[in-house]
């Protein structure tokens, strides 16, 4: 099975470089057109169903590169920041903060749920396309690479592609953090 993942087009909270998960945030004009230049290749590609994150940025996304009929699952949603939502990164914040983030596991379990769901009710030959977050695919990836989240870059408007076997062995696809040159 090939899913490709498009990360969400640019969003205010990414160009003041804060803390967004749960919250819903419109998109740039930088965004924007990320998604139009993206739809180009993703228009070329029979894809078997769309999926999207709930959140708007992700939603709206999936709407400029020309995809209406979306399957909006919750298990595609951003990591939950908690008290962190909002602000800096970067920043030092206190244990009380930081402890309100949701887990590193519990983001695992939800994504891997999403995709043993996908096993179990796609084909093999089955192409699916999943509009989400920057982290979900820093996670997917960092099992393939068995390298740290942090040293994985996913750019915002880009699109990344893996094979995932029926035994649930993921691989990575034609697309990493690929962005098409804008219009």
């Amino acid at each position: 099975m090939e899913i490709y993942f498009v990360r969400h087009g640019e969003s205010f909270s990414n160009v003041n470089d804060l803390y967004n998960g749960i919250e819903d945030i419109e998109l740039t004009e930088r965004g924007i057109n990320e998604a139009i230049s993206l739809s180009k290749i993703l228009n070329n590609i029979n894809f078997s169903v769309v999926f999207s994150s709930p959140l708007y940025r992700a939603r709206k996304t999936a709407e400029y590169c020309g995809y209406f009929n979306l399957k909006v699952s919750e298990l595609l949603i951003e990591r939950n920041y908690g008290l962190l939502e909002g602000m800096k990164i970067g920043e030092n914040y206190s244990e009380e903060l930081i402890n309100s983030v949701e887990s590193s596991e519990d983001l695992y379990l939800r994504l891997f749920l999403f995709l043993n769901e996908l096993n179990d009710r796609f084909n093999a030959d089955s192409k699916i396309l999943i509009f989400t977050h920057g982290t979900c695919i820093k996670y997917i990836l960092s099992t393939i690479e068995r390298k740290p989240i942090q040293k994985i870059k996913i750019d915002n408007g880009s699109l990344t592609s893996i094979i995932m076997e029926k035994d649930l062995s993921m691989s990575l696809g034609k697309y990493y953090n690929y962005k098409p040159k804008r219009m």
